[in-house]
């Protein structure tokens, strides 16, 4: 087995950017959804009262818990096996694969459901806030889950052009919803239904593609209880929450400590997180089964190679847009959303943590090594590590300052984690 030093060399690392780069071709129209998503969101701020788009906010960060966690790790264990099941061609396996992750989803949404009713309010959200933010986060959860086929299959152009006109049904009736002033529940109800109209379609084109059809689905569906796999699903859910505490933890602290108005220039801030974590998703929609087939095909050392080029390009080009960013974005909010002005004290540290978040791919490669338990450790140690250390730092000042303090929080774990996943994936070779 390639020794870690020996993984690296500058003829490796301009080999795989070729041919990263020629299988990325679809990235440009995917370039396009990620920039409609965070455009969205500036409209969003530019239209909405400041209290209503701290509300509109607070339902989305729900809604990406609950479509992180609705799925119970089934999702994650459909996006490693489904490239392979598709490579040896059975597409019906892969299918019912998908489907049973759409089960899982549902029925967990059902019960988020009830719990709402029955009075579990976070943030002191309304009945109907909080029942439209978990539609909103099972749609979403239901989508992420269809396109794996389109992914597995490494139809990246036709996955692209999927994402990018839900991303522009998207913002067609959110910022619809917000010039009529329906409020931040409805601009989340017009994303609901544009989610809707895209789904039907693609779960037909994926049953007649793999030549299955309604009714065998739903006999694959009966068995679905036990051809899960609970044990590495769960893992990968514990893993999930662990990322989504070390991506978001900064975020959920400021959506109960700070009051909507204040809630509200956090997240504005927080548009440059909330990018990196659309470009990295985007971005590890293909890369991700190349991962797994390069690992699962090849050699861990290749997986390595792969997962260590894409990090590092990727961190670099990171740091010279930061550059950009940070000359470009005082001026355009202070002549164009002066409201947030607050905001772009808070930019800086959001914007570094970007820059870790969406470079690290080294979560990734642990996944496809099938080291998930190695990611979970890893990144629960440094949570906890770093949360201690900031907590004691805050308190001595009073907690003075609370949103810039968090905002550094956000930087502490962004960049932690990510040496941190790199670290765990070089010793996988040492084993």
């Amino acid at each position: 087995m390639l020794a870690p030093e020996a993984t690296f060399r500058p003829a490796h690392l301009f080999g795989l950017a070729v041919r990263v780069a020629s299988h990325l071709s679809y990235a440009p129209l995917l370039a396009v959804a990620a920039t409609i998503s965070l455009v969205k969101i500036v409209i969003y701020a530019r239209l909405l009262p400041i209290v209503e788009f701290g509300i509109a906010s607070q339902m989305l960060l729900l809604s990406g818990f609950f479509s992180l966690f609705g799925n119970l790790g089934t999702q994650l264990i459909a996006a490693r096996d489904a490239p392979v099941l598709f490579q040896r061609e059975q597409p019906r396996e892969a299918v019912a694969v998908l489907a049973r992750s759409v089960l899982v989803t549902v029925a967990v949404g059902l019960l988020c459901l009830a719990l709402g009713v029955l009075g579990a309010r976070p943030f002191e959200l309304s009945r109907l806030a909080v029942a439209l933010a978990v539609i909103h986060g099972l749609l979403v959860q239901i989508f992420t889950t269809v396109v794996i086929e389109t992914r597995s299959r490494l139809a990246m152009m036709r996955y692209a052009r999927e994402v990018t006109a839900r991303a522009a049904l998207m913002i067609l009736a959110g910022v619809g919803a917000a010039w009529a002033g329906w409020g931040g529940e409805g601009v989340i109800a017009g994303e609901i239904a544009a989610t809707l109209v895209v789904l039907p379609s693609l779960t037909w084109n994926i049953l007649k593609r793999a030549h299955v059809s309604l009714g065998e689905l739903v006999v694959a569906l009966r068995t679905t209880g036990a051809d899960v796999p609970w044990r590495p699903s769960l893992i990968l859910l514990a893993g999930s929450l662990i990322s989504f505490l070390s991506f978001n933890l900064d975020r959920w602290i400021a959506a109960f400590v700070l009051d909507r108005r204040e809630f509200a220039q956090y997240s504005f801030a927080w548009i440059a997180a909330l990018t990196a974590q659309s470009l990295q998703f985007l971005l590890n929609a293909g890369i991700f089964p190349l991962l797994a087939r390069r690992t699962m095909n090849e050699t861990l050392a290749a997986g390595l190679r792969l997962a260590g080029a894409i990090s590092i390009a990727t961190l670099c080009l990171g740091f010279l847009g930061a550059v950009v960013a940070v000359v470009l974005v005082p001026p355009i909010v202070n002549a164009w959303l002066p409201q947030y002005d607050s905001a772009i004290t808070l930019m800086l540290p959001l914007v570094a943590a970007a820059i870790f978040r969406v470079s690290d791919f080294w979560a990734s490669y642990l996944i496809t090594s099938h080291h998930e338990m190695r990611m979970l450790t890893v990144q629960a140690t440094a949570i906890v590590a770093v949360t201690m250390l900031w907590f004691p730092i805050a308190a001595a000042s009073g907690f003075a300052q609370i949103g810039l303090s968090l905002a550094w929080l956000a930087f502490a774990l962004a960049a932690i984690t990510h040496v941190s996943n790199a670290i765990a994936a070089w010793l996988v070779l040492r084993q």
